[in-house]
């Protein structure tokens, strides 16, 4: 009914302050097995009974409003159904009996009984004063009496025979029939006919509120709205008086006559015989006193308040001390389940965890470069597009093969990140439940007899509904709780960079607490990581040429990218409170776990030897590592640090740190990888310079200037190499860094755009491991300034002088220099070998534009016309149900078998290779909108409308159809969110046939 009555608001069908009742159809022939079916309506003791509920609505305020419109529509349909036999009129007592309801009324006439006036009911009432105290304390104290009169209604109406009265002990009996009943008479004097008068007073809360049919008609036309079937309490039962008079003469009649003794009377001449002065002074006298009322209320308030705020700052040292005596015992969080009910805390016994959806994912891998333009248009000619090679999927793919191509293949697997095509996103609805109560939920699921076409998700797999909000899951996330005593989660007693970074070479060193492998905790998180790896499609999961623990690793790290660049760019790309860059999202119903997500991979990411995180930081932070390490590392071809992804690197240290690290070791892992990143930038932005600027910037190493001093540092290391010496060949894979001239604003604005995507990933892990609240921003200029504050990468105090990216680098040694020459040598040992693949190696991009569908011609005619006779690339045929792609523009045939590849049809198997799993097509002889997602399929609708704004499904009708703009956009947003399995509401099971 909620549902119902929000449609009727948003279609403007009703407009009433009360709630619409529901629209009962009345019905229609009958067949003739069901032909004494209407008997019944017409039969004396169901007229009775809705006497009874009518006359509860009127005088009682507690009786529900389904019961009252269900004895409405007896009612109607009583009146429009003839009576087959009519029975002959008996005379009724002038006192009806209780309970006996066929004596109430004199015939079986629907028209005759709703007229017929009930003076009263006589009841029988027994009375016994000695029962109560004869009885025993506990009979006497039994309350059964109450809750059956509150059952049964007032005391009048409560019905005769055994169970009357007070329970009382067998041996108790000999006092009851010691009283005689008592009869008493309640006066009634009401119709059936006064009753529907008065409930509609009622429910319009007015006072002769109903105005008979034959006045309606002289006051105003009503004929277009009697019939209606949409209305509330007083629109019904007006219908139905309506319908009662236009049927019988004598009922309108006895309908006047109600109404006209209902009117008040006044005695005529009363109010202007008042003297108006006195009357003046009676107003003045009681807005006086209301007044002084007002004020005494007014003062009791304030002196209330008063002794609260007292009381208030009294116990406000308390309540820190409990709070602080809590935090060092370990504030231990709770959950509720939403299957049994109980509040508890997940504990390694009985684990609690999230209600997830797992969805394998390629929106990030359609991010394209930012160019100008409106964005990648629908191909409608036979120009060759090819809009994948230009995607950030594609540019990750081949980064990655070409570092395997000249570095050891573990290596390369733990420089950068994968799921950008096939990513694994995992969003919750934010309930909770315990792991042995989902298993005894999914068994019920399993064990109901319903057919698998008429259900939309499949428990034999782990999918459900959650059992409160009925959104589709497929996993559990479970809450691992923070350990309580541990050293490193202690606030150090300092800040200095040097003993942060050697304080996490320690905690990178020591032997990090696991789960007991029994409990049933680490058997939840196990299960969870199954998920994990099989939610995405298997040629996403595995990059390297041979098994190892360093491809589980990568897959692991890779879904806590995934999900912060999609909570990112749910966003709109970043942390800018108005972007202009994406329409505004329609907000999402689900929310990110990416906080309890991280434990989980973390617990999982052990399974690594820290060995390569330790040579790594000690690279990064200048820490000397063990000697055994170290002689383990030299036999190695290292990776150089200029060609690993500073982000990826974040991540992997926070996944190899024990759980719960302080924010001052995280702030001190954001700083040391920020440092690598502003050398990257400044490394990029030095090859766009020509040889004499190099040179002249060159000069300025000794300047005090930071970004003179840091450029012409990374230039002075660099320029002994090869990379200024490569062919031009693959400088169109590098960032477009065009200036005429490189003064100093320019490469602080140019590095900045570098540095950006690093600074709002680290500031959402931070946002999620630590619960900070993320900073706002209020427009693009601000974002770093905010972002760098926010990361303690420098104060607020500083943001007020123009302070550069590069005066934010703070070092674990007092000699910068060195480290950048160590990192500048390890590049350029590989660059003077590979200059071509150093180079195109080091221009690597770092901004995307954000991910969004073809755009489209606002005419679908183009459309049809040129797609409609189009061969298919595969087959050459000429399709019989055509479909492209809206993602990359694919020309695919619908439903045949003539391009079917590994069982599957070629819609189905280009929404793996495209969306991994998720496709967006438009159906050309239908214009539709087919939407794949998994084992899934269902029709979104029409983004092409008439000028109506009315949909064309099959091209039936052959009006033209123009693009709908707002259609589209809500299109793009939910493939963008994805929530196509929320706003699809009819899925089908496609197996493998589209």
């Amino acid at each position: 009914m909620n549902r119902y009555n929000q449609y009727l608001q948003q279609e403007g069908k009703f407009s009433g302050t009360h709630t619409a009742w529901p629209p009962f159809r009345l019905p229609g022939a009958r067949l003739p097995t069901y032909w004494r079916l209407p008997n019944l309506l017409h039969c004396k003791t169901m007229h009775a009974l809705i006497f009874t509920i009518l006359y509860k609505a009127v005088h009682e305020p507690n009786v529900s409003e389904p019961i009252i419109y269900l004895c409405i529509f007896l009612l109607e349909m009583a009146v429009k159904t003839t009576c087959i036999v009519v029975q002959e009129q008996i005379t009724v007592a002038h006192k009806v009996p209780d309970l006996r309801y066929d004596a109430w009324f004199p015939s079986n006439s629907i028209f005759t009984n709703i007229q017929h006036t009930i003076r009263g009911v006589s009841t029988h009432k027994e009375i016994n004063y000695d029962v109560a105290s004869a009885m025993p304390p506990s009979a006497a104290d039994d309350d059964s009496d109450n809750s059956l009169e509150e059952v049964c209604g007032s005391p009048n109406l409560r019905p005769d025979g055994p169970l009357a009265g007070p329970s009382v002990p067998m041996e108790m009996d000999h006092l009851r029939s010691s009283t005689p009943p008592v009869e008493e008479t309640v006066e009634v004097n009401e119709s059936i006919l006064s009753l529907l008068i008065k409930l509609h007073s009622k429910l319009s809360e007015k006072k002769c509120s109903y105005v008979p049919r034959s006045q309606q008609h002289a006051k105003s036309s009503m004929g277009g709205t009697e019939e209606s079937r949409i209305g509330d309490g007083p629109h019904f039962v007006g219908q139905l008086l309506n319908k009662i008079a236009a049927l019988s003469m004598t009922c309108a009649k006895s309908i006047e006559d109600i109404c006209e003794q209902m009117k008040p009377k006044t005695a005529a001449g009363s109010m202007s015989d008042m003297d108006k002065e006195e009357r003046k002074k009676k107003v003045r006298e009681r807005q006086k006193k209301l007044m002084e009322e007002f004020a005494g209320k007014q003062k009791k308030f304030l002196e209330q308040t008063m002794e609260y705020e007292e009381a208030t700052e009294a116990s406000k040292e308390n309540e820190q001390m409990e709070g602080q005596a809590d935090e060092e015992e370990g504030g231990v969080q709770e959950y509720d389940c939403v299957i049994c009910g109980q509040t508890t805390a997940s504990t390694e016994e009985r684990p609690v965890g999230m209600v997830t959806l797992l969805q394998a994912t390629s929106v990030l891998g359609h991010r394209t470069h930012c160019i100008t333009g409106d964005g990648r248009t629908l191909p409608l000619d036979e120009k060759p597009c090819f809009f994948h090679n230009n995607d950030c999927g594609t540019a990750m793919d081949i980064r990655l093969a070409s570092l395997q191509r000249h570095f050891d293949d573990k290596s390369c697997l733990l420089s950068m990140n994968i799921g950008w095509e096939g990513g694994v996103f995992v969003q919750t609805c934010g309930h909770h439940l315990h792991l042995d109560c989902l298993c005894s939920y999914i068994e019920s699921l399993k064990n109901e007899h319903v057919h698998e076409a008429h259900r939309s998700f499949e428990p034999d797999k782990g999918e459900y509904l959650c059992p409160l909000c009925r959104q589709l899951a497929n996993g559990v996330l479970p809450c691992r709780p923070l350990p309580r005593e541990e050293n490193f989660s202690v606030v150090p007693g300092y800040t200095d960079m040097h003993k942060l970074a050697k304080d996490v070479m320690d905690l990178l060193q020591r032997d990090n607490q696991q789960p007991n492998p029994s409990s049933e905790l680490y058997k939840s998180m196990t299960t969870m990581m199954q998920d994990l790896t099989n939610a995405t499609y298997p040629k996403y999961r595995n990059y390297s040429k041979v098994p190892c623990n360093e491809s589980i690793f990568l897959f692991l790290s890779s879904i806590a990218r995934t999900n912060l660049e999609l909570e990112l760019l749910q966003k709109g790309g970043s942390m800018c409170n108005r972007n202009l860059a994406l329409p505004p999202l329609s907000a999402p119903t689900r929310k990110m776990c990416t906080g309890a997500l991280m434990r989980v991979l973390g617990l999982h990411a052990k399974v690594m030897q820290p060995n390569h995180f330790i040579l790594l930081w000690s690279s990064v932070t200048r820490i000397p590592a063990s000697e055994d390490i170290t002689s383990v590392a030299l036999a190695e071809q290292p990776l150089p640090l200029l060609l690993q992804d500073p982000t990826t690197l974040l991540i992997h240290l926070v996944l190899m740190l024990p759980l719960g690290i302080n924010k001052a070791y995280y702030t001190c892992i954001v700083r040391s990888l920020y440092n690598v990143q502003v050398v990257q930038a400044l490394a990029i932005l030095s090859c766009d310079l020509t040889d004499s600027e190099r040179e002249a910037w060159r000069q300025k190493t000794s300047s005090h200037n930071p970004v003179e001093q840091a450029l012409g540092e990374v230039i002075s290391h660099l320029i002994y190499s090869c990379l200024y010496e490569a062919s031009d060949e693959t400088v169109e894979t590098s960032v477009t860094l065009t200036h005429a001239i490189w003064t100093e604003q320019s490469v602080e604005s140019s590095t900045r755009v570098m540095i950006l995507p690093y600074l709002r990933t680290a500031a959402m892990l931070l946002c999620h491991l630590y619960g900070d609240e993320l900073p706002g921003v209020k427009n693009a200029e601000e974002e770093f300034v905010c972002l760098a504050v926010y990361l303690g990468l420098c104060t607020q105090s500083s943001v007020d002088v123009d302070v550069s990216c590069m005066s934010m680098m703070q070092w674990t040694y007092n000699k910068p220099p060195y480290t950048i020459r160590n990192w500048c040598h390890q590049f350029n040992s590989f660059v003077n070998k590979n200059p071509s693949a150093g180079k195109s190696l080091m221009l690597r991009r770092f901004a995307w534009c954000l991910p969004a569908l073809l755009r489209l011609p606002n005419e679908y005619d183009k459309i049809f016309t040129y797609y409609r006779t189009k061969q298919c690339y595969k087959c050459s045929s000429v399709p019989k149900e055509p479909a492209v792609c809206l993602i990359c523009g694919m020309f695919v045939c619908m439903r045949d078998k003539c391009c079917k590849q590994q069982s599957a049809m070629e819609c189905v198997q280009h929404s793996v290779d495209c969306g991994a799993g998720t496709g967006v097509f438009l159906a050309i002889n239908s214009s539709l909108v087919i939407v794949i997602s998994g084992a899934r399929a269902g029709i979104w609708g029409s983004v092409y409308l008439d000028s109506f704004g009315e949909e064309d499904r099959d091209l039936r009708r052959g009006k033209p159809l123009y693009l709908s703009d707002v259609r589209y956009r809500l299109l793009e947003q939910q493939w963008i969110n994805h929530s196509f399995d929320r706003t699809v509401k009819k899925w089908i099971w496609h197996r493998d046939n589209l």
